[in-house]
């Protein structure tokens, strides 16, 4: 009798190691197993939905070198809980209105890209739109009709090769 009042004094403590092993073991697998390390990752952050991030991205991991472990593909809404995830995007794509909110983090658009605007590349005019079978450019209806530009991230590290070549795939994209 007195071993179950010993035990049932431990099950609290039990449920706790249980509780914190798991949280422990998520945080391995998602960092050392899932994630990559920046060189070896593409990311794009989009200020709008995106509506298929896994299919664009497996469509852009298929035109990178060997390399590269990953694309990521994510809209601002899940990117805010990480600033950091925001200011070291490779490419960003960005409405009209946000080109001065984000100037610092935004590089000038590299030498043989056609950018009319030094902070981007327009990718959305009107009704034509690159990529718009992976980003909703109208989720929000004060966007509807909104320009679009794609801009290159001042912290990318991918800036030389990389980030133009996935570049000029996106503006091709239907």
């Amino acid at each position: 009798m007195r071993s179950k009042g010993k035990f049932a004094r431990q099950i609290p403590l039990l449920l706790l190691w249980l509780f914190l092993s798991v949280i422990l073991w998520e945080w391995i697998f998602t960092t050392f197993v899932l994630d990559a390390p920046r060189e070896k990752k593409f990311c794009i952050a989009v200020d709008t939905a995106v509506t298929d991030s896994k299919g664009m991205a497996l469509e852009l991991e298929a035109i990178l070198p060997e390399s590269f472990r990953m694309v990521q593909v994510y809209s601002f809404d899940y990117a805010l809980m990480e600033d950091s995830s925001l200011r070291n995007a490779d490419l960003l794509i960005l409405p009209e209105r946000a080109l001065e909110e984000y100037a610092d983090w935004l590089s000038p658009v590299p030498d043989g890209l056609g950018g009319e605007d030094s902070q981007g590349i327009l990718c959305r005019n009107g009704d034509s739109a690159s990529a718009s079978r992976y980003i909703d450019y109208t989720a929000n209806e004060a966007e509807a009709g909104e320009a679009y530009y794609l801009c290159f991230g001042k912290n990318s590290l991918h800036l030389e090769e990389a980030a133009p070549m996935v570049a000029k795939y996106i503006l091709e994209m239907e």
